[in-house]
């Protein structure tokens, strides 16, 4: 797991449903209280003050701001999760649940695919594991699997491939779950090499445009 996530939000002094107006109006305050030239040879206001910019960098955009939200949240999560006392195979299950209705509202493409990552095999460490498998309810351990799919959809190829093997242990051979996950699989490795090839067909496709607006021009 990561290091712990900065709150851009404490940072500037903001509600994190704060509106784009709040954020730079709170961003332009704090950036004068702490500017170098108002507190010249003031290592705290100087680390303070790169602290409410990197902060405003990120929430001043609706694309970065998003991601960093999606972070914040998994980061959150995890926290909970570390600081459960007792573990049940019920409590895996329900932070599932609370995992795969957060995923239904946010875009997948867009998110940190890593934070995604390092929260379900969290939910799915070896110690949980151990914990589903010991007296295993069919039930709850397939509702599991099938959640972890869902919520997994869209991940990065090469996360889908670490968590398929655990997630096929709760999935208790059912064929209806080991063929999701096996397609799961199959689209995440096709996406995997649509983006892998996609700067050559780019680099193709524009040497093509050139070369006929060459002609065209020279004709």
């Amino acid at each position: 797991m990561r290091g712990q996530v900065k709150d851009y939000y404490a940072l500037l002094e903001v509600s994190p449903v704060a509106s784009a107006v709040e954020i730079k109006k709170s961003y332009r305050k704090l950036a004068f209280k702490y500017h170098p030239d108002t507190n010249p040879d003031n290592a705290f206001s100087a680390t303070m003050f790169c602290e409410i910019q990197e902060a405003y960098t990120i929430l001043s955009n609706t694309i970065s701001r998003s991601k960093y939200d999606e972070e914040r949240w998994l980061a959150g999560m995890s926290a909970r999760a570390q600081d459960q006392v007792i573990t049940t195979p019920h409590w895996i299950h329900m932070e599932c649940r609370k995992l795969h209705a957060h995923m239904m509202s946010v875009d997948t493409y867009r998110m940190d695919h890593r934070a995604l990552y390092d929260y379900i095999m969290l939910l799915i460490s070896e110690e949980h594991m151990a914990i589903l498998m010991q007296d295993p309810d069919a039930g709850i351990n397939k509702n599991i699997a099938h959640l972890l799919i869902l919520s997994a959809r869209n991940i990065r190829h090469p996360y889908m491939e670490q968590l398929a093997d655990r997630i096929r242990l709760l999935a208790s051979e059912d064929e209806i779950l080991m063929q999701k996950l096996d397609v799961q699989i199959r689209d995440s490795q096709s996406t995997a090499q649509r983006i892998k090839y996609l700067p050559y067909i780019i680099l193709i496709v524009t040497s093509a445009i050139c070369a006929i607006m060459y002609f065209w021009v020279n004709r």
